[in-house]
């Protein structure tokens, strides 16, 4: 299924579920939102402020945390708050955040709706960051390889008819999500769909959410290693 890569990686971490990554879904495609009136104009402004996130060990929580690291904040300069993306531009509007980082469509969402601004694209904070992979069971795959490469074959393709096709590709996100155009267009702008990959991005999670003591890994290249399952996407794209 498709899911975060950071969650997985600290669900198999834990040893919360036997999973592997077969092929990437997209890099980037988050955003830090702020309140369209706010004062707010640079990362170091939320000092003593209260931000939410979608999730702990999620890759926004991961990517609100890499900005704090990276723009010589402390962790406790931030209040982190946990909210479903849903309910962050409510939120933002009535003031009970100051801010939210959350995927696409909620940064474009509350833009269009005149309630956020963007302080900070995910691409901002990391770029090219890994953000969703398509992850199977050890079991599945073990008994049903040949489905786990149709199943990759599909996304390969997929993927490829987005990026082809980006005007259809709007069309089809309006009519199956029942946002406007500008909203799915804003959104599609910042999220960059690939199946290719990104060894050294996974490196770079497990590294990062071992520093936070989320997930604890003596050796990130064994982990990545065993994490990572290249040999189906290569497969896939063969036939």
């Amino acid at each position: 299924g498709y899911v975060g890569e950071a969650p997985a990686t600290t669900a198999v971490a834990n040893g919360m579920v036997r999973v592997k990554v077969l092929a990437q879904v997209n890099t980037e495609g988050s955003a830090i939102v702020v309140d369209k009136d706010s004062s707010t104009s640079t990362i170091l402004d939320l000092r003593g402020k209260t931000v939410a996130v979608p999730g702990y060990s999620t890759v926004q929580d991961f990517l609100l945390q890499k900005a704090v690291a990276k723009w010589g904040l402390k962790q406790k300069d931030v209040g982190i708050t946990v909210l479903k993306p849903p309910e962050m531009i409510g939120a933002l509007r009535t003031g009970q955040i100051d801010a939210f980082i959350a995927w696409e469509p909620y940064p474009a969402k509350a833009q269009t709706m005149g309630v956020g601004k963007v302080l900070l694209y995910s691409r901002d904070i990391w770029k090219d960051h890994p953000c969703c992979a398509l992850v199977v069971s050890e079991a599945f795959l073990e008994k049903r390889r040949k489905d786990a490469i149709a199943v990759i074959k599909a996304h390969t393709q997929a993927t490829d008819f987005i990026n082809q096709n980006p005007e259809e590709a709007i069309a089809i996100g309006v009519k199956y999500t029942g946002m406007d155009e500008r909203t799915v267009r804003l959104a599609l702008k910042s999220v960059n769909y690939t199946y290719h990959l990104s060894v050294e991005g996974e490196r770079e999670y497990v590294k990062f959410l071992t520093s936070l003591k989320y997930i604890k890994v003596n050796d990130p290249d064994v982990f990545v290693k065993n994490f990572i399952d290249q040999s189906v996407l290569k497969e896939a794209l063969a036939k």
